[in-house]
This record gives C-alpha cells, structure tokens and sequence, in this order.
C-alpha cells in the first residue's frame, strides 16, 4: 500500500551483515525488495507506537477529567460546609 502522498527523504542504515540473508529471504517470499519491507517494517512499527502515544494521551485527559470533577465537587462539599458553620 503507497501513501497517498510521499515526500523525498533519505535514510542511511548500517546493519549486520548476517541481516542481509535474512532480509532477502523474506523480501524475496512477499515478491518484494528489500527496501520495500524495510520501509513496511519502520510504517507498522510507527502506527503501532503512534497508537500506544494516543490512547496514553487520551488517558491522561481522562485522569484530568476526573480530577477536575473530584476538585470541583470537594469545592462543593467545603463550600456547603462552610455555610453550615454560619
């Protein structure tokens, strides 16, 4: 799958010789280069940690929700409290 748009960019990856075997091996069993399985490698480890990022994300906000409601309600409580006292 292409993205809809590409930009030029270039990346210089050293590896370990005893990788290269490897690599062809399963490039050459999905009909396809070496690069190319390198860059679907890098785009599936991307989306999986830019979906981890946001659910945490989204966590956080959820945690900073909540606490501003328990705030807000412990403001409430006092507020009461104090009326009381008058």
């Amino acid at each position: 799958m292409k993205p809809a748009k590409t930009e030029k960019g270039q990346i210089r990856l050293i590896l370990p010789k005893d990788w290269i075997p490897d690599l062809d091996s399963i490039a050459a069993s999905k009909f396809i280069s070496r690069l190319d399985l390198i860059r679907r490698y890098l785009r599936e480890c991307a989306d999986r940690d830019l979906t981890s990022l946001k659910s945490q994300l989204e966590m956080v906000e959820d945690l900073k929700n909540v606490s501003q409601k328990i705030l807000s309600r412990a403001k409430s409580i006092e507020s009461s409290c104090n009326k009381k006292k008058w």
